[in-house]
């Protein structure tokens, strides 16, 4: 029997693959076109202003916010100092100690059979 499964697999698969593609192109031939739905667009909302109330109008506008610095070349040593920043010394990454654990070891006790 196994024998017979071996050697007839592989046919019966390719037997069963065209059955297959046979079957989805009848399917396709024969199925019904799709339908057409009429599609609405919706007209957009009517948006209407509204004026603001006094206390909002008399609000004044904030300032526009600083210009960066552009970049220049010191002309002094002084100005490169006074704009460097102070080395710090980080010591965060360093690897813990693991923690210590001291477990009490039962004792042995050796039972004969």
């Amino acid at each position: 029997m196994e024998r017979d499964l071996k050697r007839y697999a592989p046919i019966l698969l390719k037997v069963g693959v065209v059955i297959a593609l046979i079957g989805f192109i009848v399917a396709a031939i024969y199925s019904p076109p799709p339908k057409k739905r009429e599609i609405r667009i919706k007209a957009p909302e009517v948006v209407r202003t509204e004026m603001l109330p006094p206390q909002l109008q008399q609000l004044a506008t904030p300032p526009p916010p600083p210009k960066p610095k552009i970049p220049v070349a010191a002309e002094t040593e002084e100005e490169v100092e006074q704009e460097t920043i102070e080395e710090t010394e980080f010591t965060g990454y360093e690897k813990a100690p693991p923690e210590v654990t001291i477990e009490e070891i039962p004792q042995f006790v050796p039972y004969d059979e």
